[in-house]
């Protein structure tokens, strides 16, 4: 689960990214905007992994409470 989690957490920044700049490029119609996306999705691997080690840690310390119900 946590390799899974992982990688649908940066897949997921990943395609965040992707959508933000194909949404702005094409509301104000400048493929300008284009030039942001390398920058984004490199910063979207980070991100995807941060997020994804956060959610790991946040199923395991809830995951005993949930036994208890």
């Amino acid at each position: 689960l946590k390799s899974s989690l992982m990688f649908t957490s940066v897949m997921s920044s990943i395609g965040h990214s992707l959508g933000q700049v194909l949404v702005v490029t094409f509301f104000y119609m400048q493929p300008a905007f284009i030039v942001v996306l390398p920058y984004f999705l490199l910063l979207s691997i980070p991100t995807g992994l941060l997020t994804g080690f956060v959610a790991t840690i946040a199923i395991q310390r809830v995951k005993p409470l949930r036994k208890q119900d």
